[in-house]
């Protein structure tokens, strides 16, 4: 399988504007509904994962994965998804709270 390196995931999920994440966390309480995969199987999986990270369409990617396949990568997209959500969630606390740092300091100048 060819990938593609260096780019920047495209979650499509999320708000655009926030900073998109750059790996992927898994779990493991995962395990148990990803061990029926055969090795085989389980490899084809892995390199799903990083060629979604790595920018390739996933829908494009599902088509041509084996029906067990396909239901560990949607397990594990599924999680992503929450992840990427919270992740997205504390960035943009996170910047709200740089925001009202950066005035609150610039006007006691």
């Amino acid at each position: 399988m060819d990938t593609k390196v260096g780019k920047e995931i495209e979650v499509p999920f999320g708000d655009p504007n926030l900073p998109k994440p750059k790996a992927i966390v898994l779990y493991p309480s995962q395990w148990e509904a990803l061990q029926v995969l055969s090795t085989q199987e389980a490899g084809w999986l892995f390199q799903t994962l990083f060629r979604i990270l790595n920018g390739e369409d996933q829908k494009e990617l599902e088509k041509t994965l084996p029906t067990t396949v396909l239901m560990g990568l949607r397990f594990i997209m599924a999680q992503v998804k929450v992840d990427t959500e919270k992740y997205q969630q504390s960035a943009q606390s996170r910047k709200e709270r740089n925001a009202r740092y950066y005035e609150k300091n610039k006007k006691e100048k």
